[in-house]
């Protein structure tokens, strides 16, 4: 019962992150485990972008994206690095409003 609850959670949230918008000039990306910082610069030179470090066991940064490229060009190039695992948009992630018929129906099914 416990599996089921969390695939519900992880499909909402899924659901809900895609649905929304994302910071226009900036974006997410996680590198192979087998990078190293000095071919990240290079990248970020290349590009003319500026990395962040955001999870740093788990390669992941935040990018910073010049005024004259937008986030969906930046996902593309960086993909086709070879060196990453996944670029994605940096999404804004809102609370949403308790909606009491929608816990209802999740106290109701045994969710909550």
């Amino acid at each position: 019962m416990l599996f089921f609850r969390l695939i519900i959670v992880f499909f909402m949230i899924t659901v809900n992150a895609y649905s929304q918008d994302y910071v226009k000039d900036r974006i997410i990306v996680k590198y192979k485990s087998d990078i190293d910082l000095k071919k990240i610069e290079e990248i970020d030179k290349k590009f003319k972008t500026k990395s962040e470090v955001l999870i740093r066991e788990l390669n992941i940064y935040k990018i910073k994206l010049p005024k004259n490229m937008r986030v969906e060009d930046a996902i593309k190039l960086y993909q086709e690095t070879n060196f990453v695992e996944y670029a994605e948009p940096d999404y804004i992630m809102k609370i949403q409003k308790e909606n009491k018929k929608e816990l209802k129906i999740y106290y109701d099914i045994g969710l909550c």
